[in-house]
């Protein structure tokens, strides 16, 4: 496979599997919405994996194919680009207070996934106890979602008109809708597998054309290909001035992102998925000094600093160089 065939098929992958995931979340929401679930429900779980299916399909077939760096680099190096990249840009755009409590939960959350991750590193493998460990994590993070949206749930959630008070046409309109919706799921599922199958593909095609192992691909390119849906949904909060929402969703997408997908990965792989020294002694690392230099500081004092966001970015384009092989070092 020639160079260009590759970048063309990987760009066509990214696409699919990050518009597919957009598509596939609105299709079922609105079928979720139709089916009467209550709004909270659907925000503490489709809502809230919504940014972190393109990591999940990508590290799910890396998975079934065999092929552990993959999984395991693009779902660590999203961590790293989220906070590297999403959270430092926030932090330097709008440097603000905020209430510890407001986030506090999942930070804590974030902290204990990154003590498994640190484990695992240590022992060079994720194991099914660290497995287990971790989906007990994210069934926390889901939980605590749900609790949250019905405390602040609007009462009418559960009022629907009765199918007696639509006349004919808005019964026929509705069905339609419906069928459309269910087609466009399902559709956007199959774009999803396929574009996650070429990202997989391509993405050992240009790790072997440029001579350089499927981990540098996975946890650079595909990490922040994959990190999309999160800095769209960073930038729509910026403009809006919404620092808490940008913040609280790259915080929750990174638990997602260890909680669920390494987990997974593990499970799929047969119980343990093996880990390389770079990525035990790199990869990991550098995972946990970007968690606690954007969560210690910040709690610390109760800000989000502009320094913080510019040392994050510094840490992340010497990761980037020394991970690329742009930066030889000796440890």
């Amino acid at each position: 496979m020639s160079i260009a065939l590759a970048v063309v098929l990987f760009a066509t992958g990214l696409l699919l599997t990050v518009k597919g995931s957009d598509v596939f979340v609105d299709c079922a929401t609105r079928i979720a919405t139709k089916a009467r679930v209550p709004k909270f429900i659907i925000g503490a779980t489709l809502v809230s994996v919504a940014t972190t299916l393109p990591e999940i399909f990508v590290s799910v077939i890396a998975s079934i194919q065999q092929k552990p760096d993959m999984a395991f680099g693009t779902s660590v190096g999203s961590v790293t680009a989220n906070f590297c990249v999403m959270i430092a840009i926030s932090f330097i755009y709008m440097p603000t207070l905020f209430k510890r409590l407001d986030y506090l939960f999942e930070s804590v959350l974030m902290v204990l996934s990154i003590g498994v991750l640190t484990y695992c590193g240590i022992n060079r493998r994720i194991d099914f106890i660290s497995a287990i460990i971790l989906l007990i994590i994210f069934g926390a993070f889901i939980i605590q979602n749900i609790k949250s949206g019905y405390e602040n749930h609007v009462p009418d959630v559960f009022k629907y008109k009765s199918q007696e008070d639509e006349d004919e046409e808005a019964r026929i309109l509705k069905r339609r809708n419906h069928e459309k919706d269910v087609l466009k799921f399902i559709l956007s599922a199959v774009f999803m597998v396929l574009g996650s199958q070429l990202l997989v593909h391509t993405g050992g095609e240009i790790a072997r054309i440029f001579g350089v192992s499927e981990r540098v691909i996975s946890t650079t390119v595909i990490a922040l290909g994959t990190s999309l849906p999160e800095f769209i949904t960073a930038i729509s909060a910026f403009s809006k001035k919404q620092h808490s929402v940008s913040f609280g969703n790259i915080v929750g997408a990174n638990v997602i992102n260890l909680s669920l997908i390494l987990p997974i990965s593990t499970l799929i792989s047969g119980g343990e998925l093996p880990l390389s020294w770079e990525q035990s002694a790199i990869d990991i690392s550098i995972c946990v000094v970007v968690t606690l230099l954007t969560l210690i500081p910040s709690f610390i004092t109760r800000k989000f600093m502009r320094w913080q966001g510019a040392i994050l970015l510094c840490v992340y384009l010497a990761y980037f160089c020394i991970t690329c092989g742009l930066i030889t070092v000796t440890l």
